[in-house]
């Protein structure tokens, strides 16, 4: 059986509790999580200028999540 696929839209990342619940969910295999280039793009983006959060810990935070299983990240 397959398991369903949730799209980490950017609007996620920065609330780091749900992100966890969904990565978790995904490291059970429960879910299928999935991102791409441009959401997490749009992720750093809304956490340093609208969020004013460290450029460079976002930058260390999302290369974690880049890290991550390379089929998470869907092009297209």
């Amino acid at each position: 059986m397959t398991q369903p696929v949730v799209l980490l839209d950017a609007n996620v990342f920065p609330t780091t509790w749900l992100l966890d619940i969904l990565l978790t969910l995904d490291e059970h295999e429960i879910v299928d999580v999935v991102w791409s280039e441009r959401i997490l793009d749009e992720a750093r983006r809304a956490m340093v200028e609208r969020q004013h959060r460290d450029p460079d810990r976002i930058d260390c935070f999302l290369a974690s999540i880049r890290s991550m299983n390379p089929t998470h990240c869907i092009y297209g």
